[in-house]
């Protein structure tokens, strides 16, 4: 028989057992949570625990800016202000009073700090517009009230001493010479998501160098959700945008651009541009393009004014052209200067089109020399037969005709595709219509005859600055082809001289042998595709450099549409003129020009 009490005993033995299991068991799991929470999740539960204490904030550098080569800040920044109410700390503070009479009250308090910035409203209209903004959007946990701010305005606000009110600062681009190089600069907007991002010229090519870095602040705020003052706990950096050296100086830049808009004005043209390079560099010393617009205003722009023309359009020449027709003659021993045309005694017939002389007149075996300072057409179409289509479509090439620039703008872009041949092709093609170009191509190639027959890359950039390392790169002239021999381009260099004292002005390059350079006006052809525009539509081009036999410059002057005159002497040259004038002074050199 069992005994009752060794039974007892037994099971009492075993549920203090099965009780102490259970207790090890229980304090295990809870060491093991304690260590997983201590341990394993430590970095978890911290950052959860910050999350009540520490707002994360974007923060950034500043783009990069913009100067002349001698220093003068083009484009630059300034910080404006978004002007928001953080509405739910705002109900928290006002819990004790209505909520539409404290709307009314703040609406009071910063209307008149708002009708500075918008005179041509009244304060109580002002008033009326923040009211009813706040009540349309008391749902919204934030409210903006302003997107943009001045500094000024800013600080009239945090006088307020109204906790639920925030100013984010916004950076803007502003422009200290206004409209100075605009499209050479071009402007900032922004993408979808809210980011800075260039547009046209230097803007949208360079905006990469241009672009700020962005970073990350973890600041300490209070219960209600507002920032303590000076308790960060920490900051990923934020860099600022290299900042970019054109080459233009700004004394000539101001200058030409003041001159283009009185020229323009003076010849009823409709557009018109001035490039100043200095051939032996192909740092672009002055670039003037009008119409033009204001980069802090582009939203109100027409778009079309964004593109800088010098690039982005197309046109045909005309006679300007004609220096490379001879050069390439020359240059390949086709013609001489003193080759006598046998086809120059009267118009030429090609095939079913007659070509013409300017001005109806013809010399019967007018030398080469003599045709492009006569402006000849017939003698250029006599080159060209001399030349045959293969050569004059490898000196077109040569020239980089069909090349891109280069340069860092996003208009930059080549100017043809190959294109069929024929002999009406070819001779149309030796006086410069039916062959188009942007006017930088054109004197990237006039250029080689400036420079003993070499193409240097026309730059706009002289220096980029990295404002972090402090690391400044530097801009050096490159050689990109060999157009002509030095031997050639010397002999067009007197050539061209006499082309000079040959304009029909006769009164300004007369007398000169420091001037060689080529006029050109051509007609503009019809958008249907079919033949040209009236005679009185046209585009006059001058194109030329400076001392001759050692040039400080090569300078386009080029008018579309003008109306004073039907020639390209009577309206670019005397601009061109007014320029040479100011360069010589400003690069210290003597042309021998008269005003």
């Amino acid at each position: 028989m069992m005994d009752p009490d060794n039974t007892f005993w037994r099971q009492f033995r075993r549920r203090r057992l099965y009780i102490c299991l259970v207790f090890s068991l229980l304090c295990l799991l809870i060491i093991g949570r304690f260590f997983s929470y201590q341990i394993v999740r430590h970095h978890y539960f911290t950052a959860l625990a910050d999350n009540q204490y520490y707002r994360t904030y974007s923060i950034s550098g500043q783009r990069g800016r913009i100067f002349t080569t001698d220093g003068a800040l083009l484009v630059g920044n300034q910080d404006n202000y978004r002007l928001f109410l953080d509405n739910h700390l705002f109900k928290i503070l006002t819990s004790q009073t209505s909520l539409t009479d404290a709307y009314h009250q703040l609406s009071l308090q910063l209307a008149p700090i708002l009708f500075q910035k918008y005179p041509e409203e009244t304060p109580s209209s002002i008033q009326n517009i923040i009211f009813n903004s706040l009540l349309e959007r008391q749902d919204n946990s934030q409210i903006t009230l302003d997107q943009l701010l001045s500094a000024d305005l800013a600080d009239q606000v945090r006088a307020l001493q109204q906790r639920s009110l925030g100013l984010d600062p916004v950076p803007i681009r502003i422009y200290p010479e206004a409209s100075m190089a605009a499209q050479i600069i071009g402007y900032v907007g922004k993408t979808d998501a809210g980011v800075d991002i260039g547009y046209s010229g230097i803007e949208g090519a360079l905006d990469k160098d241009l672009a700020a870095q962005v970073g990350r602040k973890l600041v300490l705020v209070a219960a209600d959700g507002q920032p303590i003052a000076d308790q960060i706990g920490f900051s990923d950096a934020a860099a600022d945008g290299r900042d970019i050296y054109l080459t233009i100086r700004r004394d000539l830049q101001f200058f030409l651009e003041d001159t283009l808009v009185r020229g323009l004005e003076t010849t009823g043209a409709e557009s018109g541009e001035i490039i100043v390079m200095d051939p032996k560099t192909g740092f672009i010393l002055g670039w003037a393009t009008y119409p033009s617009y204001y980069p802090a205003d582009f939203r109100h722009t027409d778009p079309t004014l964004f593109h800088n023309p010098s690039l982005s359009q197309q046109y045909e020449p005309g006679s300007v052209f004609k220096m490379l027709t001879v050069a390439a003659g020359i240059d390949s021993l086709a013609v001489a200067p003193s080759t006598p045309c046998t086809k120059c005694a009267g118009p030429r017939a090609v095939y079913d089109a007659t070509i013409k002389n300017w001005d109806n007149k013809y010399y019967p075996n007018i030398t080469v020399a003599e045709g492009l300072a006569r402006s000849d057409n017939t003698a250029m179409v006599f080159i060209a037969e001399a030349l045959g289509q293969k050569r004059f479509q490898d000196y077109i090439d040569r020239f980089l005709l069909n090349q891109p620039l280069s340069l860092e703008m996003q208009e930059d872009k080549p100017a043809f595709q190959k294109l069929i041949w024929g002999p009406v092709e070819l001779a149309t093609r030796s006086f410069g219509q039916g062959i188009t170009m942007n006017s930088l191509q054109l004197l990237r190639a006039a250029s080689a005859l400036a420079n003993q027959g070499a193409i240097v890359q026309p730059q706009i950039i002289s220096k980029i600055v990295d404002n972090q390392t402090l690391e400044e790169f530097i801009t050096q002239p490159e050689v990109v082809a060999q157009a002509i021999s030095e031997q050639a381009a010397q002999t067009m260099i007197e050539l061209l001289i006499s082309s000079a004292q040959h304009t029909n002005t006769h009164s300004i390059f007369k007398d000169s042998r420091y001037i060689a350079g080529k006029t050109g006006t051509a007609q503009i052809p019809n958008p249907s595709g079919r033949g040209y525009l009236d005679n009185d539509q046209t585009v006059h081009t001058f194109v030329g450099f400076a001392p001759a036999h050692d040039p400080a410059f090569i300078m386009l002057v080029k008018f579309t549409r003008p109306s004073s005159s039907p020639w390209a002497e009577g309206t670019v040259v005397p601009v061109w003129n007014k320029v040479a004038q100011r360069l010589s002074f400003l690069l210290d050199i003597d042309l021998g020009l008269e005003e």
